[in-house]
């Protein structure tokens, strides 16, 4: 079997791997490749999707942050390799991405776009693989160490987002101000994120390459704080009651001049509802930004909301995703 058809002779041929895959970490051999292939991982769509590198016990690193957070509106786990990759989570999740996956492969060999198995998605569309990109281009592809198989390069996260009746990805490329501006062209980190830049042309997927370096500590700690962490279903729930439209209602006339927290206690005794239920409404209010907010200043409910969430969402979105 030739290396440049191994991926898809093995996710049309073979079935569903139903032991635990083998750990990423340690010599890569094909038979390890196949196994992680037909495991799922760099796979799928929300609660499917699988991860190409996973964070384990065994990863490690001295220069960086390793993690995993849930996500419970997309049904699993978020592996991240750098507090920009985290904050960068966050962020995309506050500008509405259907999904975000992280560690997305740009596998060597040619296969399927990042979109197909999206609804309504064509189902059949390629994308080049990244060898004979990295061959056209003169640049070294780079192999698994002590082997002769081509690495399994990765996007750090790839968004996708819900236009109309259409879906688009976004990669973004988390790497600090250091390595983006190194003035040395051999430098194999830029060198990697040179391969990865052609890739997405060539799969027409909008990239920005970045850090959260710039972005206020005030704005990712509230991100963090308002995360509804909720499911999808748990969030619609809320979103369709008559406690969400109560508080949507009042506090957009009346939380602009007095404090919020004294508008939610009016509005829990005059209707009596639990003043719980109005406060978790009025948090995912101000994630959604169905109330207007400015969450780049302190969270302080004690005084009036401040205009300004939603034109700094759409600057943000514009800036972070392009469309």
């Amino acid at each position: 079997m030739k290396l440049d058809a191994f991926p898809r002779h093995i996710i049309l041929n073979s079935s569903p791997l139903l032991q635990r895959p083998p750990p990423q970490t340690g010599l890569m051999t094909l038979k390890k490749l196949e196994r992680l292939i037909r495991a799922g991982h760099g796979m799928g769509h929300l609660r499917a999707y699988k991860p190409w590198l996973v964070v384990t016990k065994r990863v490690t690193s001295s220069i960086s942050v390793n993690g995993h957070s849930s996500s419970p509106e997309w049904g699993r786990q978020h592996h991240y390799r750098s507090g920009d990759e985290e904050d960068t989570i966050q962020i995309l999740k506050w500008l509405g991405a259907t999904d975000v996956r992280d560690q997305y492969p740009a596998w060597p060999w040619e296969h399927d776009h990042p979109i197909v198995g999206l609804p309504g998605a064509p189902k059949v569309l390629r994308v080049p693989g990244l060898l004979s990109i990295a061959k056209s281009a003169g640049i070294r592809h780079g192999v698994y160490v002590g082997t002769k198989i081509p690495y399994v390069a990765t996007l750090d996260l790839l968004s996708t987002w819900k236009l109309g009746g259409t879906y688009r990805v976004a990669a973004h490329e988390c790497k600090p101000e250091k390595i983006r501006r190194d003035p040395s062209p051999v430098l194999r980190a830029k060198e990697r994120l040179q391969l990865l830049k052609r890739y997405c042309e060539a799969a027409d997927i909008a990239r920005f390459a970045g850090s959260t370096e710039d972005i206020s500590e005030i704005l990712l700690a509230n991100l963090r704080d308002l995360d509804p962490k909720l499911s999808e279903k748990e969030r619609t729930s809320i979103q369709d009651s008559a406690a969400y439209d109560l508080v949507v209602t009042h506090l957009a006339r009346h939380a602009y001049e007095q404090s919020p927290s004294n508008v939610l206690a009016m509005l829990s005794d005059h209707h009596g509802i639990c003043h719980d239920t109005l406060s978790v409404a009025f948090r995912l209010a101000i994630w959604n930004q169905d109330l207007d907010h400015d969450i780049s200043t302190p969270l302080e409910f004690s005084l009036p909301l401040r205009r300004g969430g939603v034109a700094l969402r759409s600057a943000m979105r514009k800036t972070w995703v392009g469309f």
